[in-house]
């Protein structure tokens, strides 16, 4: 492929990430809502696939590409045989599909050198962290929305809940994303020479790291410490294959400190975050700042032609400034609504709805975007029929939406690749900068047994981790995959 294509691919991939990230951040939801960029996406990366074609077809034929094909056949079948339920959704999901499959996962496997193959992962830990840096603020200022024409989600920091959600539309995937800005800025660290980009990195990891925390997401945790345990695990290898068997219990050593020492450091984070947000609103700036920090939010809001209902501040808090300053109390971070019996916040009700739903169509499945509709015909007691909600699980909705036509390829697919990723990490050559790509490519990978991103919505943890798996599984991709020797 010619070096200008090349060159435009990169644009385009970091293009495609930063509206991936936009369309996580609620306030600015107007700017990608336009059907004209869908169909420019779209249009482009139909080109970028011709050029493939007439080039050398390189690119459309990667390592296991056939069962990603074959996955694709699946989704078609589907969504003709489910076509009276709805046809332009399942055509929108097959579109998302083929930039995964066919743009992002060969991206890396062409003749695009380090620099230009890390400016994806620069343009993303730069775009999320300036909104998770406009986050923050809304905690210490205790400012909080709901959204009306989002169905009534909360916004900002939310005292129902006591967890941030930020500018984000969804706490738990901002969470995720953000231990994705955490790991990816570690991995870009250990090669960074710029002095100036490396205190951005440096910077950039306590900040994302405060908002998982402030976030109050236990999936995030859940993935922590599997994330944790398995580079521990990763490096503990490599050390061990470098140094030789006498150094065995020190490594093993070590890598349970680093895990106990990362989650004492949460915990730690989380109980003196608390004690920050009192000293800050009972400081004597706060006064002077709190009204016009409001009004900054509120005006990003409103010109996002956001319905919302916003507090400034209780009426009680009005009421007692005309007689004083209210002294402000110190709030632990604890979630109000992670106290119930159900500790999967109903997950575990829309799983088993799902196979509710499957075994009525085991074969060919209810098609990508039609699982609602089909819900409502054939199992109208389910959640999805009686509240239109998702399944919430990434793998499951593979197996609902196609069937065993299209789970059988899917999953023989990832199986290939888990296994090639486990190849990689515990290659005693293998760079440390590559074993970190590997666990961002764990976290979402795992998050998604939590979350519906990776497939049929186009969302950033589908463009990261097709763009990773590509780098790690493709034979022929060798940027991110070069070992520790070609590096240096």
């Amino acid at each position: 492929m010619s070096r200008k294509i090349n060159i435009f691919r990169v644009v385009y991939l970091c293009f495609l990430i930063v509206y991936a990230v936009i369309r996580e951040v609620v306030s600015l939801n107007f700017l990608i809502s336009n059907t004209l960029i869908s169909g420019a996406i779209f249009g482009i990366a139909m080109l970028l696939i011709i050029a493939s074609f007439v080039n050398d077809k390189s690119d459309l034929v990667n390592s296991y590409s056939y069962l990603l094909y074959m996955f694709l056949g699946a989704c078609v079948i589907s969504s003709i045989v489910n076509m009276k339920y709805g046809f332009f959704g399942n055509i929108k999901a097959i579109g998302i599909l083929v930039i995964f499959f066919l743009v992002i996962y060969p991206f890396l496997k062409g003749d695009v050198n380090k620099e230009k193959a890390r400016l994806p992962l620069y343009t993303f830990v730069i775009t999320w962290s300036v909104f998770v840096f406009l986050s923050i603020p809304m905690y210490y200022f205790d400012i909080g929305y709901v959204v009306i024409s989002l169905d009534a989600s909360s916004q900002g920091f939310s005292h129902v809940y006591n967890r941030l959600w930020g500018l984000f539309s969804e706490a738990n995937c901002a969470a995720i994303y953000s231990m994705v800005a955490l790991l990816t800025s570690v991995a870009l660290l250990s090669k960074e020479k710029m002095k100036h980009n490396r205190i951005f990195l440096f910077i950039n990891i306590p900040m994302n790291f405060t908002f998982i925390v402030l976030s109050g997401s236990r999936t995030a945790k859940l993935v922590a410490i599997i994330v944790a345990v398995w580079l521990c695990i990763c490096f503990a290898w490599k050390k061990l294959k470098s140094n030789g068997k006498k150094k065995v219990l020190q490594t093993v050593v070590l890598s349970i400190l680093s895990v106990a020492t990362v989650f004492s450091f949460y915990f730690t984070t989380e109980s003196l975050l608390p004690k920050t947000k009192y000293l800050v609103q009972n400081s004597c700036i706060y006064d002077k700042m709190e009204n016009k920090v409001h009004l900054c939010y509120d005006a990003m809001y409103l010109r996002g032609n956001i319905d919302v209902i916003t507090g400034l501040s209780s009426q009680e808090e009005k009421e007692d400034k005309t007689l004083g300053k209210k002294k402000k109390e110190l709030e632990a971070i604890k979630r109000t609504d992670a106290e119930k019996q159900d500790i999967s916040n109903g997950r575990i009700d829309r799983w088993v709805d799902g196979f509710k739903i499957f075994v009525t169509t085991p074969v060919v499945g209810t098609s990508p975007r039609n699982t609602v509709p089909y819900a409502k015909e054939h199992v109208p007691e389910t959640l999805m029929a009686l509240h239109e909600y998702t399944i919430h699980n990434s793998y499951l909705e593979v197996i609902v939406s196609t069937g065993v036509l299209g789970a059988f390829p899917m999953f023989f697919f990832i199986m290939l690749a888990v296994l090639s990723l486990i190849k990689e990490s515990f290659s005693h050559k293998q760079s440390d900068e590559n074993i970190l790509l590997i666990g961002v490519a764990i976290v979402i990978g795992v998050a998604s047994f939590f979350h519906t991103d990776i497939f049929f919505i186009f969302r950033f943890g589908g463009v990261m981790l097709w763009l990773l798996i590509g780098a790690f599984v493709n034979e022929k991709a060798g940027v991110f995959t070069k070992k520790e020797k070609d590096l240096s």
